[in-house]
């Protein structure tokens, strides 16, 4: 894919991450959502090319805090840090399979969930540890769909 598809594609797929992550649930659901925007930033973070993933995960975290009433930085900070540890992480995740990648990037979703805890605690906002762990597990069953399915449509072929 050239770098303009690939760069439309990034744009498109951040795009729908922010629909899924905004669209409207029965309470129950809204509970269990994926964490959308930190599996989309985290694919290419570790296996895009050269678009600027930071610059993304700051306005796609100012928008969250915006859209989600939150402290202003909250998001941005969380977004960020996941970022860049993924940048720092390409060069060594790249040799696991699918479903070892999956398990490596459980504990640093856990870090964004308690990030965000903490903050929320901080801004006395009402907040359940267990409301912000159980999107953390449900990103762990989407995260193979969300990566092959970006894969597929950059052209390149997976192998679990």
């Amino acid at each position: 894919m050239t770098i303009h598809g690939s760069r439309s594609l990034f744009l498109l797929s951040m795009l729908a991450a922010l629909y899924l992550q905004f669209l409207p649930l029965s309470p129950g659901l809204s509970a269990a959502r994926p964490l959308w925007l930190a599996m989309v930033l985290g694919y290419w973070a570790l296996y895009g090319p050269n678009v600027s993933v930071i610059a993304a995960a700051v306005l796609v975290g100012l928008a969250s805090d915006t859209l989600y009433n939150t402290p202003l930085g909250q998001h941005v900070l969380g977004f960020t840090l996941l970022v860049y540890t993924l940048i720092r992480l390409r060069s060594s995740l790249g040799l696991y399979s699918l479903w070892q990648v999956t398990l490596l990037l459980l504990p640093i979703w856990g870090l964004l969930a308690l990030l965000m805890f903490l903050f929320d605690g901080m801004a006395k906002n009402p907040s359940q540890l267990l409301g912000r762990f159980l999107p953390v597990a449900t990103s762990l069953l989407c995260w193979p769909l969300v990566n092959i399915t970006l894969d597929a449509m950059r052209g390149k072929r997976m192998s679990i």
